[in-house]
């Protein structure tokens, strides 16, 4: 008597017909953090999004070493401070249905290091022509995406002065343009308190530098750390 023969599969011989066509293959994947890399300092929240059964446990992995083992609703705050800082690959992997899933990595950048005003223009102390520049070089770029003009404060003789601040392409130079014209010798100040990401946030001493100029008059620059 001959064996039985399989149903015929999907390219037309015989052979296991596998799942149906339709089934969603099993997935993990971050819903937090987002992106394909991520700044931290102290605290990163962690979501995951599992497809299409729920496992016992996902494990959360740095640098491919499990950190955690997170259960329904799968997420987390993870504390940083234990790694160095520096470039780490952030990951996950859970056994769906008796298959190994592992999800797109995440290069997670630890970065506890404030960032220093490195440079300023006019110079401390210095007696500029009332058209010299407003600007302040940091040592790292800050965050465009939380940058805003209310984040800058320009003083004159203590008081406000209108002015608004941009930041250079890289994002390692801020530029201050007073509105108006502010005749004779004036001393002043800009404060900048731009939101950097999230390594460089809450908790930075600002960095100061004295300039006294002309006219349009920068003696003190702060970018928060």
């Amino acid at each position: 008597m001959d064996a039985p023969v399989d149903a015929p599969n999907e390219s037309g011989q015989p052979g296991d017909s596998g799942p149906p066509a339709d089934a969603a293959m099993p997935s993990v994947t971050f819903a937090k953090p987002s992106g394909s890399v991520v700044y931290a300092r102290a605290a990163l929240d962690v979501q995951i999004l599992v497809e299409p059964d729920p496992p016992t446990q996902v494990q959360l992995l740095i640098d491919e070493v499990a950190v955690s083992a997170l259960t329904s609703p799968f997420q987390t705050t993870l504390s940083t401070t234990v790694f160095a800082e520096g470039s780490h690959r952030l990951g996950c992997r859970a056994t769906i249905d008796g298959v190994l899933v592992t999800c797109p990595p995440v290069t997670l950048i630890i970065d506890r290091t404030a960032p220093t005003i490195v440079a300023t223009s006019p110079v401390p102390y210095a007696h500029p022509a009332p058209d010299t520049p407003l600007y302040a070089k940091f040592s790292e770029p800050l965050s465009a995406a939380s940058f805003a003009t209310a984040t800058v404060e320009v003083r004159l003789d203590g008081v406000v002065a209108q002015a608004t601040g941009s930041l250079s392409a890289d994002g390692l130079t801020l530029n201050v343009t007073l509105a108006g014209a502010h005749p004779g010798s004036a001393l002043g100040s800009v404060t900048s308190r731009p939101a950097l990401d999230q390594a460089r946030t809450a908790g930075r001493p600002h960095r100061t530098c004295d300039t006294h100029r002309q006219a349009s008059d920068c003696p003190r620059a702060a970018g928060r750390g």
